[in-house]
């Protein structure tokens, strides 16, 4: 029999040990709960981490997707500079818009610069921007713009007092993407699409600029983002073009259609309004003036301008008083200079205005002298001074003696097809062509198969088509209209379409470029000068309609597209001037080698 007492004392102890043990387990638990806390919260930690770094990848990564679609024109390709509020027209792209403000700054700075090479040698430094208006050498937008010579372009009053040439470009390039897409839409609707010619010439077009590209070693469309902007690429340009090609081909559809419909008593009408529009006079002319580069006028004082302008008004005073037709060119040779003096004193020509227009007489010299050769009170013999003031203060006189009162050109315009087959060597490329020999006989045999055949215009135009070498005339069947006296064709060309054929008479020239063969299509119904009437009549009857389609549905410009557009064709201007000033101290640096 057991001790109560250890019986008693085991028990407790017994209680103790489970005492602890519980204890234990406890302990044990609530370190197993605080270590799965602890590693909660670590991975609550690195998912968090984890998160942070995928974010910055993210951010990094859409902004490297950003650039590149930036880059490659992406956004100018979607993005739309000009939208239409009822949406029935093509919207038009960035990228399409900068391609037409380019096309008007590539057009100015290139004329411009050719302008400086050829004539600055005879007028002085500036001749580029006397002559253009367009200043290559200065960004667009800090040059003032300035109607080139000869042309009466004007920018709309909303760019204020003092448009800039980035202002002209803005307008001309919204008015022609504008226009072009509402008109390519109604011509698309009526099932133009670009002819086989128009395909091909497309072709040939992308085929230079590849060609011009690889050998500037840039693939095609870097060269076209280059020269075009940078959304360009070879399918957007051959859009473009098509778009533009067939447009005109549709506006030159609709032109004939309102020729065809113009009837005598509006044609009458017209040139009793309008008299002088249709009639011509001579006139002697000579304008004094000094040749001082824009460069150096921008710098003299007003006294000195004012001195030179007084010395110069003086001398076209005393050239007026004496001048008569028979003595204006020996008077003209007493201000000239350098190998101009001998050349006027010889050569009526170059002081003589022959056969000109009212608006050729305005824009070459003043409206104001037009005003008064066209005036009925003027008389032949009569004569009289005319100024004109330049942007720099200095003032040209210009003397003019009226040599023919107003008349008519009362030709008779013909019209002709030929089929010209080339022969000696090409003057553009300066390679043999084919034998004279060997042209001769092609073009027998073409004119033999016309007259095996019908001889109708149709039969004649469908082999101009498809033989003539003439690239000028091939796609609409060697056609030449308007043939007159005063048409600027080779001698030949023009007394075998002047001769007073017979209509469907054919036969075979010689000229410099090979052998024609010529087809008679008839005279015209009008004299020359009731055909300028006719054509000014449907002239403004199709302004009226194309105004209208253009005016429908204005447009909505996109400021951010414009000011965008400004700004990258500033900095390609920027880096133009950049390689020219680079080019200019490369050669003073060569020069001062030798």
């Amino acid at each position: 029999m057991e001790d109560p007492k250890s019986t008693g004392s085991k028990s407790a102890s017994s209680r103790a040990e489970l005492a602890r043990e519980k204890r234990m387990k406890s302990i044990e638990e609530e370190a197993k709960k605080q270590a799965e806390k602890e590693a909660k919260k670590a991975n609550e930690k690195k998912g968090k981490r984890w998160i942070k770094i995928g974010t910055t990848i993210l951010v990094i990564a859409l902004a490297l997707l950003i650039f590149f679609f930036s880059f490659f024109g992406v956004f100018d390709r979607q993005g739309h500079a000009i939208k239409y509020k009822d949406g029935s027209h093509a919207k038009v792209t960035g990228a399409e818009y900068e391609y037409y403000y380019r096309m008007y700054y590539n057009y100015y700075a290139n004329l411009s610069e050719q302008y400086e090479q050829q004539y600055s040698n005879y007028f002085g430094p500036g001749s580029g921007k006397s002559m253009t208006g367009f200043d290559y050498e200065k960004k667009p937008s800090e040059q003032k713009f300035k109607s080139p010579q000869g042309q009466n372009e004007t920018v709309p009053k909303k760019y204020g007092a003092n448009p800039t040439w980035a202002d002209y470009f803005e307008y001309k390039a919204i008015e022609d993407s504008e226009s072009s897409a509402k008109v390519y839409k109604i011509a698309e609707k009526k099932g133009y699409k670009l002819t086989k010619s128009e395909q091909k010439q497309l072709d040939d077009f992308i085929a230079e600029l590849k060609d011009s590209a690889k050998q500037n070693e840039y693939s095609l469309d870097a060269f076209l983002r280059s020269n075009y902007g940078r959304g360009m690429t070879e399918k957007l340009l051959r859009k473009i073009y098509t778009k533009q090609t067939i447009t005109q081909r549709y506006l030159n559809d609709q032109k004939a259609k309102f020729e065809s419909k113009v009837t005598p008593s509006e044609m009458k009408k017209e040139f009793k309004n309008n008299s002088k529009d249709y009639t011509t006079i001579s006139v002697r002319y000579y304008q004094i003036s000094d040749t001082i580069a824009a460069s150096k006028a921008e710098k003299m004082s007003k006294s000195q301008k004012n001195k030179i302008n007084a010395k110069n008004k003086k001398k076209a005073a005393a050239f007026v008083a004496k001048a008569t037709d028979a003595n204006f060119s020996e008077l003209a040779s007493q201000y000239a200079t350098g190998t101009e003096k001998s050349s006027v004193k010889s050569d009526a020509s170059y002081t003589t205005l022959g056969d000109t227009t009212y608006s050729s007489l305005s824009s070459y010299i003043t409206p104001k002298a037009a005003d008064w050769a066209f005036a009925k009170s003027t008389k032949v013999g009569d004569k009289k001074v005319f100024a004109k003031t330049d942007s720099n203060g200095l003032t040209s006189y210009a003397v003019v003696l009226l040599s023919q009162g107003q008349t008519t050109d009362n030709s008779y315009p013909v019209a002709v097809r030929q089929i010209l087959v080339k022969s000696g060597t090409d003057s553009s490329t300066g390679e043999t062509v084919r034998s004279d020999k060997a042209a001769k006989a092609l073009a027998d045999k073409i004119l033999q198969k016309y007259q095996s055949g019908k001889h109708t215009e149709a039969a004649f135009s469908a082999l101009a088509k498809k033989y003539t070498e003439d690239d000028g005339s091939k796609e609409n069947g060697g056609l030449y209209e308007d043939v007159t006296p005063d048409s600027q064709y080779v001698t030949s060309f023009k007394n075998w379409a002047l001769g007073g054929h017979a209509v469907g008479d054919v036969a075979i020239i010689k000229t410099e470029y090979g052998y024609h063969i010529m087809y008679y299509v008839g005279k015209s119904q009008y004299p020359k000068y009731m055909e300028d009437v006719k054509d000014a009549v449907a002239n403004k009857k199709y302004d009226a309609w194309y105004n209208k389609i253009v005016n429908k549905d204005k447009a909505k410009v996109s400021k951010s597209w414009l000011k965008k557009v400004r700004r990258r064709v500033d900095k390609s201007a920027e880096t133009l001037i950049a390689n020219l000033n680079s080019q200019q101290q490369q050669s003073v640096q060569s020069y001062g080698a030798y």
